[in-house]
C-alpha cells in the first residue's frame, strides 16, 4: 500500500494546510482528499509544488533503501571482499598501515 508523506514535508517545510490548499488552488475543507490521492499525475503535481521529487511523497524515509556496499579490492596483490562500511574502513586501516 502507498503511504503518502505529504503532511509530514508540509511540517518540515513549514507550510500550513491553508496555504498548501491555496497552492493547489482548491478549498481547504477540500486538501484532506487531495491529500489521500493515489493519482500518479496528481501526487507529481503536488511533488513539484513541494519541490521535491515525487518518491519523496510515497516512500517512508525509513523504508528508503539503504546504500550498499558489495565488491572487491584487490591491494597488494591480495584481494579484499567489501561487504560492509566496517569492511571498507579495515581495508583503509591497512593501506595507511
Amino acid at each position: 500500500m502507498i503511504k503518502l508523506r505529504i503532511e509530514e514535508i508540509l511540517r518540515e517545510k513549514r507550510i500550513t494546510k491553508s496555504a498548501f490548499a491555496e497552492m493547489l488552488g482548491i478549498k481547504k475543507q477540500n486538501l484532506n482528499g487531495a491529500l489521500e490521492t493515489k493519482n500518479l499525475d496528481r501526487i507529481q503535481e503536488i511533488a513539484n509544488l513541494l519541490g521535491v521529487d515525487y518518491l519523496e511523497l510515497i516512500t517512508d524515509k525509513e523504508e528508503a533503501p539503504k546504500p550498499t556496499i558489495n565488491g572487491f579490492v584487490e591491494y597488494n596483490e591480495k584481494i579484499y571482499k567489501i561487504a560492509s562500511r566496517e569492511d571498507l574502513e579495515n581495508l583503509l586501516n591497512t593501506i595507511e598501515e
